[in-house]
């Protein structure tokens, strides 16, 4: 699945997290293209790695030179839904502050139809966003998957306890002329609603003298 949906994309991860990027950063500092990795292949998944064969572009030579490289998973895994969210995670999170993910999140989506998956998760296909206000039956699919996840969150012990959630589609982004703020609050109104009851905290970034007035309504909402 991985090879198929991912390809070399997969590039990503081996150049941020393992020794191949450092070995194509440290050949290629003086000059550029002297070595430099080209395909990924994976070629076996354990609970705590992922191997992978890399072909790389040697200045001089006409054909790849391959190489085999490890992949280590932040936590060792048991199922397919920790590998899921493990590569999400090495996908999602930079390596230092300000630098770009391993792999942009239209690639790092495919992940979450990993097959074996129990949720068997997937964005339905007929999904539009490009309509204001959007069908329900779509707010409602975005309210579920926050409240959700909040919930989730809440009842991990090593989560914090202050947290801080975005959620930006079009309807929900205040730089966007699509924003309604009806459906911010009715996205308040679902998480503050699921169980377990706890203090919701909404805040709203500044927007001018619309701002007091949007915070007002999430509050009244929120209870």
């Amino acid at each position: 699945f991985l090879n198929a949906e991912l390809g070399d994309e997969m590039l990503g991860w081996l150049l941020r997290w393992t020794e191949v990027g450092d070995k194509a950063r440290r050949r290629n500092m003086w000059s550029r293209g002297s070595w430099t990795p080209r395909t990924a292949t994976l070629t076996s998944v354990s609970g705590a790695a992922l191997s992978f064969r890399v072909g790389v572009a040697v200045r001089g030579r006409k054909e790849l030179e391959h190489v085999e490289s490890e992949l280590p998973l932040p936590h060792a895994v048991e199922t397919v839904d920790g590998l899921r969210d493990e590569l999400l995670r090495l996908s999602a999170e930079p390596a230092d502050k300000g630098s770009e993910p391993a792999l942009a999140p239209g690639s790092s989506a495919a992940l979450l139809r990993l097959p074996g998956a129990t949720d068997d998760w997937s964005l339905p296909r007929d999904l539009w966003l490009n309509t204001t206000p959007y069908p329900r039956e779509v707010r409602e699919m975005v309210y579920s998957d926050v409240a959700a996840a909040v919930q989730a969150a809440v009842a991990d012990p090593a989560c914090p306890r202050r947290m801080r959630l975005l959620v930006a589609p079009p309807e929900l982004n205040m730089e966007m002329d699509s924003y309604r703020v009806g459906s911010m609050l009715e996205l308040v109104r679902k998480v503050s609603a699921s169980p377990p009851r706890r203090l919701v905290a909404s805040a709203v970034r500044s927007t001018g003298l619309l701002c007091p007035r949007l915070l007002c309504l999430v509050r009244r909402v929120a209870g």
